[in-house]
């Protein structure tokens, strides 16, 4: 690989990991337009998945200790009352009352998160095997662009965007969680999915673009841990060490700047601009598909 194409393609990842359209897609369909083989593309989009994570990691790390500690605060309140529990089993008197677990937004938000990432893990476990058999298959990839594009359209006719945390439920976080598992898929925005079904479900703007943009650290953490960095120094050699760390710090830069602009943007632009371009997208993959 040229340092030309892994900056290009570190440039593609760092703007469209920032939006609902798709990362894994473009890098399908530009990397097969440079020539690449689709076994040596999805090598080196791991790579620049690393960029996205630190971009993420980056522009929203304040965000990040406040979850953190929100979280470690459930966790102790969720022990604490265990033990209470089997405290007062053994005492009919002067019974211990539980403390609350979600007694703030920043708690709730964190039970929201543990939610939606518990059943993504459970979808992704489930079809994981099925996806990889078709990763790289372009025709698949524009079957997931049409898939986001769908699901972007469906959410913007939605008429319920204003629930605030507050009048968020379980089975809210858990059914927009299973949704974005369904991005094991190549094509399938993990932005994207989750974003529309955060809207299709309700979720207030500002609350849809944290917890889109936040689900990428464990799941992309997530993905590097299961698969253990099968193949690292392989793909490194095939790859070059040059472009891999190259892609993965101008995918990490570039991704800063358009998750700092567009973070914002979202909250004022409809999905169905972003709709209608993945339905191009799918158009365009099928075309490559063709004449391939």
């Amino acid at each position: 690989m040229s340092v030309i194409q892994a900056v290009l393609l570190g440039i593609i990842q760092g703007i469209t990991s920032a939006l609902p359209v798709s990362s894994s897609g473009h890098i399908a369909v530009i990397s097969s337009w440079m020539g690449l083989n689709a076994d040596l593309s999805l090598k080196f989009f791991a790579f620049l998945h690393i960029g996205t994570l630190i971009a993420v990691i980056w522009s929203f790390r304040n965000q990040l200790v406040h979850f953190l500690r929100a979280l470690r605060d459930v966790l102790q309140a969720v022990a604490a009352n265990i033990l209470i529990f089997f405290l007062n089993l053994t005492e009919k008197k002067n019974r211990r009352q539980y403390l609350p677990v979600a007694g703030t937004q920043m708690r709730k938000a964190s039970l929201l998160f543990l939610e939606m990432l518990l059943s993504s893990v459970v979808v992704c476990l489930i079809f994981r095997r099925m996806a990889e058999s078709v990763a790289g298959n372009l025709l698949v990839t524009a079957m997931g662009f049409l898939v986001t594009a769908l699901l972007l359209f469906v959410s913007s006719y939605s008429v319920r965007k204003r629930r605030k945390l507050s009048a968020i439920h379980a089975s809210d976080g858990l059914i927009a969680g299973a949704f974005q598992g369904l991005s094991v898929f190549p094509g399938i925005s993990r932005f994207g999915i989750l974003y529309s079904a955060e809207g299709i479900l309700g979720f207030s703007p500002k609350l849809r673009v944290m917890m889109a943009y936040l689900m990428a650290v464990p799941m992309i953490a997530g993905g590097m841990i299961l698969e253990k960095f099968n193949g690292t120094a392989v793909a490194i050699r095939e790859i070059g060490l040059f472009p891999c760390i190259l892609g993965v710090i101008v995918a990490a830069v570039v991704g800063v700047f358009a998750i700092r602009y567009f973070r914002r943007r979202l909250l004022h632009v409809s999905e169905r601009a972003y709709a209608v371009y993945c339905v191009i997208m799918g158009v365009i993959s099928i075309i490559t598909y063709v004449n391939l």
